[in-house]
């Protein structure tokens, strides 16, 4: 594979051997809860809590101290136990910022709050920061690059006062890139399980297992006359671990509903937590949390008849950090359960009550089932009940079809989506995919009608995802053809149909182009000859980020790009997806040069301020800064022996 710089910010691939490059983004949805402070005109976004909420002192003061002081470090809540949930931090933000008045105080420009995910990038990414910038502009905005999106909606905080920016559930460091742009009178706050996604100069506050006496107050909420002895006992079973302590005293208080005492409810929980020891639920043992999870969601699913309980487990069938409608919901239980509407909005309250499950909005009743419970429940499934419940659930989705499908197989044409289908829409290829049905999956995405109404509502990240599920040479074709047109394929006169429909010509077969251009509703533009504008053959993807020229590029030994630019970046690629591992800052310096050690675990670059700095890959923290020169690095290698 060869590489060319470009001169305006573009980094080219070009693939020499007919390597395939693509596959951007997964879909996700913009949460916003909780309703705005009493002061006129401030805008305040926080999630309602979904259950009694204990207080932390000693963690709100810490984190109350570093949201109201002046430097301006991220502030960021993360675990004490990597990569786990459950431990509050959510919950804590929250919390915190509905009910302190010196937060309020502090923020006159108030409180934004956008959660995001494992999943969330690319198009997707951008359009939970164009929900954001509508919000504060009153004008929708449709830039599909995260960056841009970003920067547009920095620049809106740049004319705010100072307002405080909540970024919650973040997995990679290029999802957090975005919202770092602009806003310098912001204080970000952000949420996350992986301290890695972290600039080095942030403020990591870890949030770990609840003190015992938070602990003693979470499992007795509404509870005043639980032994001690139990108390003490169920505190130890659940490792202090705030998830599992709300469990134990839901599961408490709903066997009090039913007529038994605190002291029989306590002691019925406590049995069934016991059965599998304290060691079930020892979280310094990475492998013990399913076990610390399925002995202690055993007590809820116990309030919960034989029916409700493989409603439930249906549940894994859903992607992790999506909002799930109830109408969704109800597509799924009607087929897998015979429950109508009225019974599965009945049934998503019960759960929500029972804390097995979040309740949310979204555009009406939803569920958001914590990923922790998600991934027990798809391991108790397996695989091939797996299959049965996605099928299940396109079954049901296929009625949402109007009009209904002409000709031998109606399964073709989910481009007859309602709009109001949104879930459906965005998670369709995912439950085709988990579903084993590559032949469906593989014709739908190939489709110019689906790509076309995909690539209008979401952007072609979401059409490149949907085809890097697909198989065989025409959505290998098709994906190379959105990719190297990516740039094109925006809200233009002509129609993001015009273009597709131009660049497929010689890619996908003349009858899906002729059926694309009969539902099109309106004169279509069409090439007679082949375009002349068509890019080189061997052309993969242009990588756009950087905001000056881009003076150099190396691959590391992984097959990622690093690029230096002289708009101060350094910056790391996943040539697979075209997405952004990591963004160095070499402030103050123009970036010249580049080079990583043999091993691929030290860059360098070069930079225009006279300095060489020194990075930890792949987590893209600085190691360290090499001064000396006079003038500027132009360029730096790396010998065989790593010196």
């Amino acid at each position: 594979m060869g590489d060319s710089i470009g001169p305006t910010g573009g980094v080219v691939l070009r693939n020499a051997g007919g390597i395939n490059i693509g596959n951007t983004g997964v879909i996700g949805t913009l949460v916003i809860g909780g309703a705005p402070p009493p002061t006129t005109g401030q805008l305040w976004m926080a999630p309602m809590p979904t259950g009694p909420v204990v207080e932390r002192p000693e963690l709100a003061q810490t984190l109350r101290s570093a949201l109201t002081a002046t430097d301006p470090a991220l502030v960021a809540l993360t675990t004490a136990l990597e990569g786990a949930g459950g431990f509050g931090k959510t919950t804590m933000a929250a919390h915190l910022c509905r009910t302190d008045p010196e937060i309020r105080e502090r923020f006159p420009g108030g409180l934004l709050w956008t959660t995001l995910g494992q999943h969330i990038a690319g198009a997707e990414l951008a359009d939970k920061i164009n929900g954001l910038y509508e919000l504060l502009v009153g004008a929708p905005s449709a830039v599909s690059d995260p960056e841009l999106a970003g920067a547009r909606l920095g620049a809106q905080l740049d004319q705010r006062p100072d307002t405080l920016f909540v970024i919650d559930d973040v997995w990679h460091a290029e999802q957090l890139k975005p919202f770092l742009l602009g806003g310098h009178r912001c204080r970000r706050l952000i949420t996350t399980r992986n301290r890695a996604v972290l600039p080095h100069s942030a403020h990591a506050i870890p949030v770990e297992p609840m003190k015992h006496d938070e602990a003693v107050r979470t499992l007795t909420e509404s509870l005043t006359d639980m032994p001690t002895r139990t108390v003490h006992r169920l505190v130890a079973l659940t490792g202090r671990w705030p998830v599992l302590l709300g469990l134990a005293n839901a599961a408490v208080l709903e066997y009090r509903r039913q007529g038994a005492t605190v002291a029989e409810a306590g002691s019925w929980v406590l049995e069934q937590l016991a059965v599998d020891g304290p060691t079930a639920l020892d979280l310094d043992d990475l492998r013990s949390r399913e076990r610390a999870v399925a002995v202690s969601l055993q007590a809820s699913l116990d309030l919960l008849d034989p029916d409700e309980q493989r409603r439930y487990f249906d549940l894994g069938v859903f992607p992790e950090d999506t909002d799930i409608p109830g109408s969704v919901l109800a597509l799924l239980w009607q087929s897998t359960g015979s429950l109508d509407r009225r019974a599965a909005e009945r049934l998503r309250v019960k759960l929500v009550s029972l804390r097995l499950a979040t309740g949310s909005w979204q555009r009406g009743p939803a569920l958001r089932l914590h990923d922790v419970f998600r991934g027990f429940l798809r391991h108790r499934l397996g695989e091939s009940r797996l299959i049965e419940l996605n099928r299940a659930l396109l079954d049901g989705a296929r009625t949402l079809l109007d009009p209904p499908a002409a000709g031998p197989n109606p399964r073709s044409a989910w481009w007859r989506l309602p709009p109001e289908a949104d879930y459906v829409w965005r998670n369709l290829s995912y439950h085709l995919a988990e579903a084993d049905s590559s032949a469906e999956l593989t014709e739908l995405v190939c489709d110019p009608r689906w790509l076309t109404a995909r690539i209008e509502r979401y952007g072609p990240v979401a059409a490149d995802r949907d085809l890097s599920l697909a198989k065989g040479p025409i959505a290998r074709g098709i994906r190379r053809a959105v990719g190297q047109a990516a740039h094109l394929l925006v809200p233009l006169d002509p129609s993001i149909t015009d273009t597709l429909l131009s660049r497929l010509h010689g890619t996908v077969p003349g009858v899906h182009l002729a059926a694309a251009a009969r539902e099109t509703p309106r004169r279509l533009l069409t090439p007679y000859w082949r375009l002349p504008d068509r890019p080189d053959p061997l052309l993969h993807r242009t990588l756009e980020g950087h905001t000056g020229s881009v003076r150099a590029c190396i691959f590391l030994l992984d097959g990622r790009l690093v690029s230096a630019g002289l708009d101060h970046t350094i910056r790391v690629w996943n040539t697979d997806s075209g997405s952004l591992d990591a963004v160095l800052h070499g402030r103050p310096g123009w970036a010249w040069g580049c080079a990583a050690d043999p091993n691929g675990t030290i860059l360098a670059s070069a930079h225009d301020d006279g300095t060489v700095r020194l990075w930890n890959l792949p987590s893209g923290t600085e190691r360290g800064v090499l001064v000396g020169h006079q003038g500027a690095v132009t360029g730096c290698a790396v010998a065989p022996d790593g010196t």
